[in-house]
Order: structure tokens, then sequence, then C-alpha cells
């Protein structure tokens, strides 16, 4: 997969779930595994951040 698929990812996250991290967050830590598995240099926290979270949202959903 392309950059542009994983942007296409995370705008799709970001605009369908109404601003809740909470519902979110499953799918996200989910979509990472599977995208870090696609490509060694994927960017976990660079990732979080573009589905919509801040960066220490983003640092606690990787904690998670």
């Amino acid at each position: 997969m392309t950059r542009k698929d994983y942007e296409l990812i995370a705008s799709t996250i970001r605009n369908s779930f109404n601003h809740s991290h909470e519902n979110r967050a499953p799918l996200v830590r989910g979509f990472v595994t599977v995208l870090q598995k696609d490509n060694p240099r994927f960017d976990e926290s660079r990732f979080i951040e573009a589905c919509g979270y801040s960066s220490q949202q983003a640092l606690d959903c990787m904690e998670q």
C-alpha cells in the first residue's frame, strides 16, 4: 500500500466517528497492527494523529 492509501484510511476513520475517540481507538489500533506488517517503515504516531487524535491522545492510544 502507498502513503495515499494510509491517508485515505486515516481520513475515513477520522470522519466516521464524530470525534468520539473512545469508539475509534480499537479500530485505529487494529489498523496500526496490520499496516505495520505491511510496511516496516510505517509511522504509528503519524497515522494515529491523522486519524484525528492530538499528539498526547496518540501517545495514550499507542499505550493501550
